[in-house]
């Protein structure tokens, strides 16, 4: 099985109090806003997001970047079955396919089942929102019918027995994780979508009622930048036909709100922390400076090599600032 749109696995990050990664070339994770400006209905809203967030963040990003890697692991693997094949020296190094696990300390698969009853017990919460809601609800099905195949299939991997079946067990496995395995990374790009729609509209709304209010403070300036970058990441995408006025936009509106946190930022030193603290500024500068670099290659008419290098560096940087902004919040 090969999903070709895993290609550059492009991670965007987020939560209904901070931002999520971004991944391959589906639009992801989101950026959340101020906690000024707050309603109850959007407490609960964002009550109810959470734990789709929370999901996103941790287990659905592992699931994509290690599914990445087991599809070049089968493909590589899977020249065992032909008993004519003589491994190479270095073949073993190309099976980089380690686990599914969410994380190396994981014994019973607790965080991808936390993550299948955290979206249930969401699904159920109000308010009602039955594109959201059903999403979540079949995502949490098939992750539940995935793990104890993950698992078998983690063991086989871990014990490269492969080189002793010739690739028989392995065959096997791979037939049975096939359609389960599509149908969650199609979800995952359909709940990425939908939670971050309805994130974004969530924060949006909530800095422009901070900023009705004038109440724009130094958290205020600093998730205002986040979210711009985000806006930039979204738009750029996995496009082919980039251009540089549309670039310019983007660069146009971090840029502002670069600038509009700096000032703040040095006229009330007391705050700092909300855009100094955890290197977000220091990360921000640098999201902005490749933005301008991918620009400016797009503008020259550089080779798709080189505007490719460009993404995954602009990417990179982004995932860095998701990091230390949400670390820092």
């Amino acid at each position: 099985m090969r999903r070709e749109t895993l290609g550059a696995v492009m991670a965007v990050v987020m939560t209904a109090a901070v931002f999520s990664w971004l991944t391959g070339c589906q639009r992801s994770g989101r950026a959340s806003g101020s906690n000024s400006g707050r309603n109850s209905a959007d407490e609960v809203l964002q009550a109810k997001l959470g734990p789709f967030i929370e999901c996103i963040n941790r287990t659905d990003s592992s699931i994509q970047q290690n599914a990445e890697l087991y599809l070049e692991s089968a493909r590589v693997a899977g020249r065992y079955a032909d008993p004519r094949h003589k491994p190479q020296a270095d073949e073993w190094t190309r099976i980089r396919f380690i686990s599914f696990k969410v994380a190396p300390y994981e014994r019973n698969n607790e965080i991808s089942l936390g993550c299948a009853a955290d979206l249930e017990k969401a699904v159920a919460a109000p308010p009602v929102s039955p594109e959201l809601d059903r999403i979540g609800r079949e995502y949490a099905a098939t992750l539940r019918e995935l793990i104890p195949i993950f698992n078998q299939i983690d063991k086989y991997y871990s014990q490269k027995d492969y080189q002793d079946d010739r690739f028989s067990r392995g065959r096997a496995l791979d037939v049975q994780v096939t359609p389960p395995l599509r149908r969650i990374l199609s979800l995952s790009d359909a709940l990425r979508n939908e939670v971050g729609k309805q994130n974004d509209a969530l924060h949006q709304q909530q800095l422009d009622a901070a900023a009705k209010a004038g109440r724009k403070d130094q958290a205020w300036y600093a998730s205002n930048f986040m979210l711009r970058a985000r806006y930039a990441m979204e738009g750029i995408g996995c496009r082919e036909d980039l251009e540089e006025t549309t670039l310019l936009t983007f660069e146009k509106s971090v840029q502002e709100a670069f600038d509009a946190a700096e000032a703040y930022g040095a006229a009330h030193p007391n705050e700092r922390d909300a855009w100094y603290g955890g290197a977000v500024q220091v990360t921000a500068d640098l999201f902005l400076k490749y933005l301008k670099e991918l620009r400016r290659n797009v503008s020259s008419h550089a080779s798709r090599r080189v505007l490719a290098r460009n993404r995954e560096t602009l990417l990179s940087t982004y995932n860095s600032l998701v990091h230390n902004y949400n670390t820092m919040r």
